[in-house]
């Protein structure tokens, strides 16, 4: 996670429905002058509980109960850590089900809060949209990455992380983590990073993995539909104060795919991957896919680019344009295994040859860096509750 300690907000409404938010520090100042006030005019009252540990949301979601919902304030990484700490949880399955997540973008990256309510030129509409969500209590259903690495020469397998947006590697990704650097160019630092990050060695230029991946499947009759949420008749225009009153029971209308046939249902497909930019995807990921439908994009960039064609295509995207890719595939599951080779890079001293070496065995998970090894991911669709406008809600 990015720097900065963990603040919890405790909203108490009416005395008895509670809900939880969890924001970081340096994001405190946006959501006290854009959001928290309309939390108060809904008649919310909030007062703030401190953190003092960094990458305590998991710890928080974990143990986190006897609350009608969860907000993360933050940006992308804030959220992927929230929701794998609550996906882990022994009772995830039923507590995904009745706890809503809303989310107010105040984060340096808000993709998936993008996907939910859209691109706003002013970033106090964004938030101000993303807090009237919470307080009217629209939700929809959303779709969830499940990745689970695999490390080797271990009794002990790896715990799985969830995200909700998309897994990045290659050099576009790297010169967007390098920004920073360029903190001299002020807000221009992301369209400098892309300018000077070609051709940097420390940057992922050849990324080769292995893929294998089994093609989406509506549900047959081989499958059964069994990687498919239950269909669940949502309460209509759930409000604040139906906490009051008994919960109407949730029916599951179970369909018979016993007559669909789909011969490339559970049939792996092999690809080998050889580019400067590599990305799994999910439907949450905008601008990075474009459509609606439950399934994991892979998308593949070019093998080689120059520098012209690096900064043009670098610059559309920090300015908010879909990534341009030379193929995509969709899959339902992908098992990715990265080709790691020791590379010796010339470097004018050995301290730079380590920290380029170190780089380029990283990729982003939700925008967050993890370190870079095979990995299979499924696309949990339907996984979790989120605050959305009213026009989306389900």
């Amino acid at each position: 996670m990015g720097g900065g300690n963990v603040l919890t907000f405790y909203i108490k409404y009416n005395s008895f429905s509670k809900i939880y938010f969890i924001i970081f520090r340096k994001a405190v100042k946006d959501f006290e002058k854009y959001c928290a006030p309309l939390l108060h005019l809904a008649g919310l009252t909030v007062s703030v509980v401190n953190s003092d540990n960094e990458g305590q949301i998991k710890g928080l979601m974990d143990v986190m109960d006897n609350t009608d919902c969860v907000v993360i304030a933050g940006g992308d990484g804030s959220l992927s850590e929230a929701v794998t700490g609550f996906l882990r949880r022994p009772d995830a399955n039923s507590a995904a089900k009745k706890l809503p997540l809303g989310i107010i973008p105040l984060g340096a990256t808000n993709q998936v809060a993008t996907s939910i309510f859209g691109k706003y030129e002013k970033r106090e509409q964004f938030m101000a949209e993303a807090t009237k969500a919470v307080v009217e209590g629209n939700t929809k259903l959303v779709d969830v990455m499940k990745i689970e690495p695999k490390v080797e020469n271990t009794e002990t397998p790896a715990k799985p992380v969830y995200a909700l947006g998309e897994v990045q590697w290659g050099a576009f990704r790297d010169a967007h983590v390098r920004r920073n650097r360029y903190w001299l160019y002020g807000p221009f630092r992301s369209y400098a990073s892309m300018v000077f990050s070609w051709p940097k060695d420390e940057l992922a230029w050849d990324c080769q993995a292995h893929i294998k991946y089994v093609k989406p499947c509506t549900g047959c009759s081989k499958c059964g539909g069994r990687h498919l949420a239950p269909e669940i008749e949502p309460p209509k225009n759930r409000r604040w104060w139906h906490s009051f009153l008994s919960k109407p029971t949730n029916f599951e209308k179970k369909a018979d795919f016993s007559k669909i046939i789909n011969e490339e249902c559970g049939v792996q497909h092999e690809l080998d991957v050889n580019t400067v930019d590599f990305s799994i995807a999910s439907p949450n990921a905008v601008p990075t896919v474009q459509s609606t439908d439950s399934a994991l994009q892979i998308a593949l960039g070019q093998k080689e680019v120059g520098f012209t064609d690096f900064v043009k295509e670098g610059w559309n995207r920090v300015g908010g344009e879909a990534p341009e890719f030379q193929e995509i595939h969709t899959a339902q599951e992908v098992w990715f295994t990265p080709k790691i080779e020791e590379k010796k890079i010339k470097e004018e001293t050995k301290e730079e040859e380590t920290k380029a070496e170190t780089y380029m065995r990283w990729l982003s998970i939700d925008h967050e860096n993890f370190e870079l090894m095979p990995m299979h991911i499924t696309l949990q669709p339907d996984r979790l509750t989120i605050f959305c406008p009213r026009q989306k809600q389900m």
